[in-house]
């Protein structure tokens, strides 16, 4: 143990710049790398807000062009409907005709067939089945 300590010691007792150096360069390059870091990152991000900013601006174009044909097909709409409207004419007539013709003189029933059909229409027929004198 006594000679890991001495060696150690005279490491870092005459050997001391070379360290110090080592650690300075160290130092210097950490501070580089997180500053080079740190700087892509905020040039990443802002390139990144710039065409998320441009998307956003030609959604609200598509958007207001959408919106202003959809104003124009409604417009158009109502001027076709408002035209239609002025058209229609409701025309009412009442037409009397009396139709004189004799339609069932040509039928021939005999006694027991004109009893029924009277029957039939005075609500008196007699149930199915049941034969007529």
């Amino acid at each position: 143990m006594s000679k890991l300590f001495s060696l150690a010691t005279g490491l870092f007792s005459g050997g001391a710049s070379i360290f110090s150096s080592i650690g300075i360069y160290a130092l210097v390059l950490l501070v580089g790398l997180s500053a080079g870091t740190y700087a892509g990152y905020k040039i990443e991000s802002a390139v990144s807000a710039q065409a998320e900013v441009k998307a956003m601006n030609l959604a609200e174009a598509k958007y207001t062009a959408l919106a202003r044909h959809e104003d124009a097909v409604a417009v158009e709409y109502e001027q076709r409907l408002v035209a239609a409207k002025a058209q229609q004419l409701v025309v009412t007539q009442t037409v009397e005709k009396i139709v004189t013709r004799p339609v069932y003189n040509n039928v021939c029933l005999d006694a027991d067939g004109l009893k029924a059909a009277n029957e039939a229409l005075t609500g008196r027929s007699s149930p199915a089945g049941k034969v007529f004198k």
